[in-house]
Order: C-alpha cells, then sequence, then structure tokens
C-alpha cells in the first residue's frame, strides 16, 4: 500500500497507517517530504532511540522506521506565478 502525506507526520499516524495496512497484509510506503520527517523529529512520543533512527531517515541514510517504507518527494522548483501541484496514485 503507497501513500501520500498530506499532514503533519507522527508516530500516531504511523502507528494507524501500519495497523490498515496489516490489516489489509500489505506493506506500508510513504511518500514524504523532509519537512513532514522533520515534524516526526519533533514528535514528543519519539524516544530518544528513535530520534536517531529518524535523523538518519531525514539525511537519507535509511529509508524504513516501524517497518514502513518512506520515499522522500522533493518539491519541483518554485516558479514565479505558477503553483505546481502534483498527486501520487496508489499503484495498487
Amino acid at each position: 500500500m503507497k501513500t501520500t502525506m498530506q499532514e503533519k507526520l507522527t508516530i500516531s499516524t504511523l502507528i494507524d497507517m501500519r495497523e490498515e495496512a496489516e490489516k489489509m497484509e500489505k506493506d506500508l510506503e510513504i511518500i514524504c517530504t523532509r519537512k513532514q520527517l522533520g515534524d516526526l523529529l519533533s514528535d514528543t512520543e519519539v524516544t530518544s532511540a528513535d530520534y536517531n533512527v529518524v535523523r538518519a531517515l531525514v539525511r537519507g541514510d535509511i529509508s524504513t522506521f516501524m517497518g514502513v517504507t518512506f520515499h522522500i518527494k522533493t518539491p519541483p522548483p518554485l516558479e514565479r506565478g505558477k503553483i505546481t501541484v502534483d498527486i501520487a496514485e496508489d499503484s495498487d
């Protein structure tokens, strides 16, 4: 199951999404931004051990956390007077 994150990324959100994927017997892959991974670092539920793993995720050293595979989406360059919207479709 592949999903694009449109909200703040938290441990609670990851747990809920992972539970849904497990019910459907699917692996979970999330497309998110570096900002959203940064939000995860500031989540008060992230333990000190988790913090180091999430920090490595933000740096791109690893691509999985809590059994979830992350794909970091780099936003397109901004163009003056133009807004670009990119919506990823579920590949399943």
